[in-house]
């Protein structure tokens, strides 16, 4: 069980490095977004990254998920991979030329920067599907040297394009489509993928196999925007562009937790599908979760009581009323990690459409919420229903997946948990006092860094192993 654990530990490392810099880079970038782009253009933005993000799967019937799972299972068969990158790339380059096809009709609707906005739709989705086929190579070097690029094209781009050539709004998509392109032709050039894909390897019968598993996780992502992201046409609807541009800054600082998760995710995935008929696997399974439970209350903790002084310091005084809107989302995102460790379980049985099931009743949970309180509590009603859908979701999930296997959850340390979440929301909401808030994040920072120090211990001790090899 300790190889296994070190091995999750590699692979976070691995794939921290690949997703830090685009993470850190949407959080720091936030400041120099808020003095450079009025409320309304970060409204326009963050509405348009939302769509991006729901189209991207239907798009690519979520395919890059089955490339990933059969290349892993394809070992050192050579005609099984270049079968399967062959049929997926194949479909998805029809998907994206019918898509665009479809979407001229923009043209005739007057559509803000319809073209650039369209290259943004086909790079986003030819990315994820490279980087998933890489990293069912298990090349996840590759794969995190692919997020570097893709962070540092991006950082020049939005620098030099929003400070020195004043463009607004469309700095930020000219410079995600650049970054896109620059990850997708070096990950190519590296792997020499294109030995993979043979014409002659095209199969109606590989293409409906690949589909029967991707298929479902389409409408499950489309439920899980359902949970994170329709909310912001709610929030259009009743309350305005400007107020949508409040609640894209709120939202921008949980990337941080986001990219913590982003990251264990997917070292999770690899190690549950690779270790899940293992005798041990309940307590392997318990193990890892009850780590992931104490680190992301810790980052929601600590997070939350900063979102005042962060936006205080960072950003525009325009934006100033988003750090209400923080803590709400930092505990949203939490639960977001807890589901989807569980979500893993049904990817490892290949039950698809379970997944899609369970995010579909948190996200028309998180819907009903929102749209009920947004006329009474505004963006508080909408951060609210975010967090219901979530521990909707990880409930859902908790009770279904029992009949597979049992994760024990140690509640002593949650229940310190508790009581400093109740008292960090008085304290934000109630007394907003200043004081108040340091004496609670201290008291906090101690109790989490206890809480942590034998993780804490393993991660140094696996880098400080590593770097006396090399």
């Amino acid at each position: 069980m300790e190889e296994r654990g070190r091995e999750i530990i590699r692979n976070t490392i691995i794939y921290a490095i690949g997703n830090l810099g685009s993470r850190v880079l949407s959080f720091i970038m936030v400041p120099l977004y808020s003095y450079y782009l009025s409320k309304d253009e970060f409204g326009f933005y963050d509405l348009v990254v939302t769509t991006v993000t729901l189209l991207v799967p239907l798009i690519t019937m979520q395919l890059s998920d089955s490339i990933f799972r059969w290349l892993l299972d394809s070992k050192d068969n050579e005609e099984l991979k270049e079968s399967v990158i062959t049929n997926a790339w194949l479909l998805v380059f029809f998907n994206i030329v019918i898509a665009a096809l479809v979407l001229l009709t923009g043209l005739f609707f007057g559509l803000r920067q319809y073209g650039v906005l369209l290259v943004l739709l086909a790079t986003s989705a030819i990315l994820p599907v490279i980087q998933l086929s890489v990293r069912g190579l298990q090349e996840n070097r590759l794969f995190a040297m692919s997020g570097i690029i893709f962070s540092a094209v991006l950082l020049i781009f939005n620098v030099l394009l929003l400070t020195v050539f004043s463009m607004g709004v469309t700095a930020l998509f000219i410079s995600t489509i650049f970054a896109n392109i620059a990850a997708s032709i070096f990950l190519v050039y590296k792997k020499n993928l294109f030995r993979y894909f043979k014409l002659h390897r095209f199969s109606i019968k590989q293409i409906g196999e690949l589909l029967k598993y991707s298929w479902p996780l389409v409408p499950n992502t489309i439920s899980w925007w359902l949970i994170s992201s329709a909310n912001k046409y709610i929030i259009l609807g009743y309350l305005g562009m400007d107020a949508n541009g409040i609640y894209g800054v709120a939202n921008r600082f949980p990337a941080i937790m986001v990219m913590i998760d982003s990251v264990l995710i997917m070292a999770w995935q690899e190690s549950a599908i690779l270790n899940f008929h293992h005798k041990d696997r309940d307590a392997f399974f318990s193990k890892v979760f009850n780590k992931m439970v104490i680190m992301q209350l810790s980052a929601a903790l600590l997070l939350a009581l900063c979102s005042k002084f962060i936006i205080g310091i960072l950003i525009s005084p325009g934006f100033f009323d988003a750090w209400r809107y923080m803590p709400i989302l930092f505990l949203a995102v939490a639960f977001s990690t807890f589901s989807g460790f569980y979500g893993t379980i049904y990817l490892t049985l290949k039950s698809t459409r379970k997944i899609f099931l369970t995010t579909l009743v948190a996200g028309i949970i998180n819907l009903l919420v929102a749209l009920l309180l947004v006329r009474y509590c505004k963006l508080f009603g909408v951060a609210t229903g975010t967090l219901l859908g979530f521990i909707s979701l990880y409930l859902i999930r908790v009770f279904d997946t029992r009949k597979h296997l049992r994760v024990s959850l140690e509640l002593k340390p949650l229940m310190g948990f508790l009581i400093l979440f109740v008292c960090s929301f008085v304290v934000l909401y109630v007394y907003e006092s200043d004081l108040l808030i340091w004496v609670l994040l201290v008291i906090s920072l101690l109790y989490t860094f206890f809480i942590n120090m034998p993780m804490l211990q393993q991660t140094f001790g696996l880098i400080k192993a590593k770097l006396g090899r090399s």
